[in-house]
C-alpha cells in the first residue's frame, strides 16, 4: 500500500506543474491567473462534491463501487483529454481562426531570444513574500491531506 501511494503521489505530482505549463502556452498573459485559478479550484470542488457522494454510493452499493465509478469517470476524462487537447493553440485545429489569432498574438514569442528572460533565482530565494507564500502553501496542503486521509 505504501509503495502504491508513493507511485500515485509521483504520478499526481506532475499535474499542477503540467497545468501551469499548459496555461503558459495557451492563455494570454492577462487571462492566465483567472484561468489557472479556475482550473486549480477543481481539486477542491471535486473533493467537496465527491465526499458526500462517496458516502451515499458506499451505503447503497458497497465501498468497491465508489472506486469503480470515480475510476471510470477519471479514465473517461483522460481518454477525452488525450483526443481533444493539444500542447499549443497553434496545434489545435478545431478552434476558430479569429480566436487562434488572438491567442497567438498575445503570447510572447519564445523563439525570439530577446523575449526569453532568465529567472532571477537569487532574488526569488531571498524574497520574504516568496518564503511566506511557500510556508503558507505547504501548511495548507499538509493540513488538507491530513484531513483527506484521516
Amino acid at each position: 500500500m505504501i509503495a502504491l501511494r508513493v507511485i500515485e503521489g509521483i504520478a499526481e505530482g506532475v499535474s499542477y506543474p503540467a497545468a501551469t505549463s499548459f496555461w503558459g502556452r495557451w492563455a494570454p498573459p492577462n487571462e492566465r491567473a483567472s484561468l489557472a485559478a479556475f482550473s486549480f479550484s477543481g481539486a477542491q470542488f471535486g473533493t467537496v462534491i465527491s465526499m458526500p457522494i462517496s458516502g451515499i454510493i458506499c451505503q447503497k452499493y458497497g465501498w468497491p463501487t465508489m472506486f469503480y465509478i470515480f475510476g471510470s469517470i477519471s479514465c473517461t476524462w483522460v481518454f477525452i483529454w488525450f483526443i481533444v487537447a493539444e500542447s499549443t493553440a497553434k496545434e489545435y485545429k478545431k478552434m476558430d481562426e479569429r480566436e487562434r489569432t488572438y491567442i497567438l498574438s498575445q503570447l510572447p514569442n519564445s523563439n525570439n531570444p530577446e523575449t526569453v528572460k532568465s529567472l532571477p533565482w537569487k532574488n526569488i530565494c531571498c524574497s520574504i513574500p516568496f518564503w511566506a507564500l511557500l510556508i503558507t502553501h505547504f501548511c495548507a496542503n499538509w493540513t488538507n491531506y491530513v484531513i483527506l486521509t484521516w
